[in-house]
């Protein structure tokens, strides 16, 4: 069996490419231009993957089912005709030992992973709804990307979607007041300081309410004094969330809503309000649509 390993016979470079990927398998060959083909094909992959989808997908099943498994099929099929075609007398290049390849593939491993990691960590992030809170801006399953730095100068606006940690995970909802204000509902409208907030009805959407009935659900553009726009959901008159007192937000706190405004926990219910320490950035782009299984590329309002 090394023999085989030392002569690189067919099935022992099919075995390199399915257990350490095509770039080791086509090194372990002699191949290095092949090599670092497939290392560019893997990198612009692997890190696509872990910059547009949440980590735990990223470095999931769906991780390996997108990037790995693809690559290491179509090398080892590569691998083994160029294995079958070489001939014995062919020198190998120092490359191709052993403990080349091992120092070899720790050095990739961190030229992919190390930049997407900084990049996510430090400037933007994805993120992803798992419910219609916040439509119709963001339906559920939409894949969205965080600035991280978007608050680095000033804080929050009114209007302004952010992503926050809260006891059981993380929210995205839209900022309908900020340190100072004071804020309420009532029949179904905002009230900002003691003055309305204006909005418009336009054309219904059909979508599920909240006994997943699909129906039209009334839509409306509301306005900030600002001049920030946005479209909100009315589900149902006089929910929990439509007629509340009247919320005055503390310094160094946010008061959040979600834009579908009959079917959002947010500061209206348990959320309450959110502090400036929990903010993790703002939402700037929406990029995919897992439910309609697209890919999108849309800032979000």
């Amino acid at each position: 069996m090394i023999g085989a390993f030392k002569e690189r016979r067919p099935w022992a470079v099919v075995l390199i490419n399915l257990i350490f990927g095509p770039f080791l398998g086509m090194l372990y060959l002699g191949r290095g231009r092949f090599a670092f083909v497939y290392l560019g094909l893997g990198f612009v992959e692997a890190a696509a993957l872990l910059f547009f989808f949440p980590l735990a997908i990223a470095m999931g099943s769906l991780g390996i089912w997108l990037i790995e498994l693809p690559l290491q099929i179509v090398g080892a099929i590569h691998g083994a005709i160029l294995a079958r075609n070489r001939g014995d007398e062919m020198p190998l290049p120092r490359y191709s030992r052993w403990y080349f390849l091992v120092a070899i593939h720790v050095v990739s491993l961190i030229t992919v992973l190390v930049p997407a990691v900084i990049l996510r960590t430090y400037f933007y992030q994805p993120f992803n709804t798992v419910s219609e809170s916040m439509a119709p801006t963001l339906d559920a399953a939409t894949y969205f990307w965080v600035s991280k730095r978007a608050y680095d100068e000033a804080g929050p606006q009114r209007g302004d979607l952010v992503v926050f940690h809260w006891t059981d995970g993380d929210y995205g909802k839209r900022v309908g007041a900020i340190p100072d204000d004071k804020v309420q509902m009532l029949g179904g409208q905002l009230f900002l300081n003691g003055k309305i907030v204006v909005r418009q009805r336009t054309p219904d959407v059909e979508m599920a309410d909240e006994y997943g009935v699909v129906r039209p659900i009334r839509q409306y553009q509301e306005t900030l004094p600002s001049g920030r726009s946005y479209k909100t959901l009315d589900l149902v008159d006089n929910s929990p969330q439509d007629n509340t007192p009247v919320f005055a937000v503390p310094a160094g706190a946010y008061f959040v809503l979600g834009d579908n405004r009959d079917n959002s926990n947010d500061s209206r219910l348990d959320v309450g309000f959110v502090p400036r320490a929990n903010i993790v950035g703002e939402i700037e782009v929406k990029f995919a649509d897992r439910r309609h299984k697209t890919m999108i590329w849309e800032p979000v309002n």
